[in-house]
């Protein structure tokens, strides 16, 4: 029963210690909006780096060595 405890005993000293306020955040666009910044983000304001782009593929690699 020493787990139950301290779980107790956490819980009592969260309710001890001072809430931390959240902080305001902007909103997120929804709809429209957030595929705009999407696309952008994706798209346009692509830095070119040394490796390569990661592509999601629903037939593993290994099956193309076979052949």
């Amino acid at each position: 029963m020493r787990c139950a405890r301290t779980f107790a005993f956490i819980s009592l000293l969260m309710c001890i210690l001072s809430q931390v306020e959240p902080q305001e955040k902007k909103k997120t666009p929804k709809g429209r909006a957030k595929k705009r910044i999407q696309y952008t983000r994706r798209f346009v304001n692509v830095t070119m780096t040394g490796g390569k782009r990661k592509v999601s593929c629903s037939i593993p690699s290994y099956i193309f060595k076979a052949y």
